[in-house]
């Protein structure tokens, strides 16, 4: 029979929840603001700005965002972490690797392509990771009898 949940399990999940919500949120701020500031929408200095790799040229709202990004994308990663701990504090490890791919790929290097790829890499792990640990939450007596069946002869 199941036990009904404490109070302390509602807190925990609400704050994963806006953790993780906070998280996504920013990251895909900042991945957004980097795409439209390199498809040229925005302000024309906003390009010239990515081309140059110093967004400080780019003015607006999108220079705004362009000059805070980095730490848009420290802060989601942060989060996100937060949000995966919550759950599995293992999930910490692949969850700062994704925030630390995203951030390399954005902001470390100068290759378009190899700017994509690490967004899509990056984002993947944060996905890969949530549905895992969805899987785990959901199902952890699941998990706990396969583990006890498996090591039975």
């Amino acid at each position: 029979m199941r036990q009904k949940p404490s109070p302390e399990h509602h807190q925990s999940r609400r704050l994963g929840i806006v953790a993780g919500g906070v998280g996504l949120l920013g990251s895909l701020t900042c991945i957004g603001t980097m795409l439209l500031a390199i498809a040229g929408i925005g302000a024309a200095a906003g390009m010239a700005g990515m081309r140059a790799g110093d967004p400080r040229h780019a003015s607006g709202v999108l220079g705004a965002l362009l000059n805070a990004g980095p730490a848009i994308l420290v802060v989601s990663t942060v989060a996100i972490a937060v949000a995966f701990a919550i759950r599995r504090s293992i999930a910490v490890l692949p969850a700062l690797a994704g925030g630390a791919l995203l951030y390399w790929g954005m902001y470390g290097q100068g290759d378009l392509m190899v700017m994509y790829g690490a967004i899509v890499a990056g984002l993947a792990i944060w996905v890969a990771t949530y549905w895992r640990l969805r899987a785990h939450w959901r199902s952890p007596n699941r998990a706990v009898a396969a583990r006890e069946s498996s090591a039975s002869p």
